[in-house]
């Protein structure tokens, strides 16, 4: 009976094939929010404010007939909220570790971000690392970033 009761609640129902959980991290400032808002609702706010905490949206595509939902997290880069923030990595499919091209530090503090990753989900996970705000002027050169992938290229794939 409480099956049929929970079939009944448009809300319970699926609306996709499969879902995957993505987390979004790295410091604060890098433009995390901006990227999650341009590739939901194709919007950029100059003036966005630093994320308290954890927000998250869905968005669900199509490829080949079958329907995935994205769940993404948009989580708080200062040091403050990082022991919350990584309890959110819990059945996480893949991370979006960002970083921003314009300030050096947080290129350097990958390397903690990878820790948490590893330490949290483990090495099974797929992790995009992306360089934002290549508009500004660049403090982080291709091949110091080159050498980084090569590096890490077990914990980290990039295209």
């Amino acid at each position: 009976m409480l099956k049929n009761e929970l079939k009944t609640n448009s809300y319970l129902e699926n609306d996709h094939d499969y879902m995957v959980k993505v987390v979004v991290v790295g410091d604060s400032g890098v433009g995390k929010t901006n990227i999650i808002s341009r590739y939901l609702k194709n919007e950029f706010n100059e003036n966005s404010k630093s994320t308290i905490g954890c927000e998250f949206a869905n968005k669900t595509i199509r490829v080949a007939n079958i329907k995935i939902k994205f769940q993404i997290w948009d989580t708080a880069g200062q040091e403050r909220y990082r022991a919350i923030t990584n309890s959110f990595y819990n059945y996480s499919k893949g991370v979006l570790l960002v970083f921003d091209l314009s300030e050096h530090s947080s290129f350097v503090n990958l390397e903690g971000w990878l820790s948490d990753i590893e330490k949290n989900i483990g090495k099974e996970v797929s992790i995009l690392v992306l360089g934002n705000k290549s508009d500004k002027e660049r403090k982080v050169d291709k091949v110091e970033l080159d050498n980084y992938i090569k590096d890490n290229s077990k914990n980290v794939k990039s295209d």
